[in-house]
């Protein structure tokens, strides 16, 4: 069962505390991420980034994937430029739209599209551009699934009141019934971030992340369900993407 179906089926377990919930809820509700690092070159050793220059290069979406627009990916690269820049792990970052903007797309995207496999292509004016800016490594994040789904929910609460006199005998026990409809929109996302050594041209470190948001919408009734409300927008990539970059940069040491 992957991460997805999981999902789905353990959103029953929040019905009880759905009445709660406002009609549309503006944040996101995820599980837990699910993530770690799939390899590491043993030459790649703890400590290997202190007072080394990292850049945010760019994200690559896998072939037939809706790829974020581009405020989505602006958001992702931004993200991943302030989560670097909290690590205590590494020196200084540099941020994806200053690494565009001063050399340019470094990867070879058709490879990518074509065969999921990730390859460096500068040109000798990008290497010394990248020389004179002193980075070392480069991050890139690849997104090979980027889904959404809808769904609809239906369920009851029941609230009792009851009264007792002063003998703790039952004077009057009335049962309203709430009738919620939820309206549900997913995004599934699967994220790995890839660190490359410029001097080699080789990756050494690799991690894998996949993780669920939804937002919802809801109506109640006492009088039955209710009509379904509009579904939300699902989250956006950025979203999904910040949380689980959140956990695998904490491996990077």
């Amino acid at each position: 069962m992957n991460l997805f179906s999981f999902f789905l089926r353990s959103c029953h377990g929040l019905h009880a505390l759905a009445v709660l919930l406002p009609l549309c809820l503006g944040s996101c509700v995820g599980a837990r991420v699910k993530s770690g690092v799939t390899f590491r070159d043993p030459a790649f050793v703890q400590g290997a980034l202190k007072g080394k220059t990292v850049a945010v290069t760019g994200v690559l979406v896998g072939p037939h994937i809706t790829p974020p627009n581009r405020v989505q990916e602006a958001m992702i690269l931004e993200d991943l430029e302030a989560q670097l820049k909290a690590s205590p792990a590494l020196g200084s970052v540099i941020g994806g739209k200053f690494f565009e903007q001063k050399v340019g797309k470094v990867w070879d995207r058709a490879l990518w599209q074509k065969s999921g496999n990730l390859k460096l292509a500068l040109t000798p004016a990008q290497k010394a551009r990248v020389q004179s800016l002193g980075i070392h490594y480069f991050l890139v994040v690849t997104l090979p699934v980027n889904n959404t789904q809808e769904r609809i929910d239906r369920h009851t609460f029941t609230h009792t009141n009851t009264t007792y006199d002063e003998k703790g005998n039952v004077e009057t026990c009335d049962s309203t019934t709430t009738y919620t409809t939820q309206s549900m929109s997913f995004r599934r996302l699967v994220a790995c971030h890839h660190l490359y050594d410029v001097a080699t041209g080789l990756n050494v470190w690799r991690t894998y992340g996949e993780h669920v948001l939804y937002r919802m919408s809801e109506r109640s009734s006492t009088s039955g369900y209710p009509e379904a409300p509009p579904f939300p927008a699902p989250p956006g990539e950025s979203e999904v993407v910040k949380a689980i970059s959140e956990k695998v940069l904490k491996l990077l040491k």
